[in-house]
């Protein structure tokens, strides 16, 4: 039987997308459109749909709600987007067309209308916290954090326990056994600002074996690598509202959970992390 090489195909895609982008950026410009290109679909999608949150835009488009936030304050800077409240339940930001009407408001915040927002603890420490008007919940109230998990790993456990010591119970996604998909490979190593090289794992995997070493291989193809085999991707990668890392050492995450931890950690080597005092040891 013959068939078409998957990792062929995926380098052409990706050349294909990359000449797309270049020839519409020229004719953008010659336009003075000043439309992002890599933005267009989400605008066609705000301008069709009319006002619309940020959780319809990502089931709108099928993109991660990562991806979406990090479009957005380029075309807020623009002027090509505005933010406002949703005068039908005042609980969720909407992003529309540039039409903003006089005289909207950030409503005040009421912490009987945070059931979609803040879940278990942060509800109830959101319903005791007293927030003025013009506000929104804050984001350490109001977040979803995903963490890409091996529960066989030391540092993962330790970064699982602190996000959880911060008060948040993520979304865990135990990878080895349900892989991300390559797209979403790809938005979490542009949300981390790097290439899949600094994500691949040596240790217990088939690095050596795979000559994963040798520079010949380009990002698509160790991209198919790390799909075939997933135990190559480093673990764990955490997604929060601050960012997304590779948290190793796992004291990293820390630096991307937007609330504070809420009592002494200790990891299971019995190295202290955060003392009874809440600090950073």
């Amino acid at each position: 039987m013959i068939e078409l090489n998957r990792t062929f195909l995926g380098r052409l895609s990706e050349q294909l997308s990359e000449l797309i982008e270049q020839q519409s950026a020229e004719v953008f410009k010659r336009a003075g459109i000043i439309i992002p290109v890599k933005s267009s679909s989400l605008m066609g999608a705000i301008g069709t749909l009319g006002p619309i949150s940020v959780a319809d835009l990502v089931r709108a488009l099928d993109r991660s709600h990562q991806l979406i936030q990090q479009k957005m304050p380029k075309l807020l800077a623009l002027g090509l987007v505005s933010r406002r409240p949703d005068p039908a339940d005042q609980r969720v930001a909407r992003r529309r067309g540039n039409a903003l009407e006089p005289g909207d408001d950030v409503p005040e915040h009421r912490p009987d209308q945070c059931a979609r927002l803040c879940a278990g603890a942060n509800r109830r420490r959101c319903a005791g916290r007293s927030l003025g008007p013009r506000t929104f919940p804050p984001k350490d109230l109001c977040m979803t954090i995903t963490i890409f998990h091996n529960p066989a790993c030391g540092t993962s456990r330790n970064t699982l326990a602190m996000i959880r010591n911060s008060g948040v119970e993520p979304t865990v996604i135990e990878y080895l056994t349900t892989p991300p998909t390559k797209a979403r490979l790809q938005e979490l190593l542009a949300a981390m600002g790097t290439g899949p090289r600094p994500l691949l794992r040596e240790k217990g995997t088939p690095y050596t074996e795979l000559d994963l070493a040798n520079e010949k291989w380009t990002d698509d193809e160790l991209l198919d690598f790390m799909l075939a085999h997933p135990i190559l991707i480093n673990r764990p990668v955490v997604e929060t509202p601050l960012g997304t890392r590779l948290c190793r050492p796992s004291e990293l995450v820390l630096d991307i959970l937007p609330a504070p931890q809420k009592g002494a950690f200790t990891k299971e080597d019995g190295e202290v992390v955060i003392d009874a005092k809440g600090r950073r040891a």
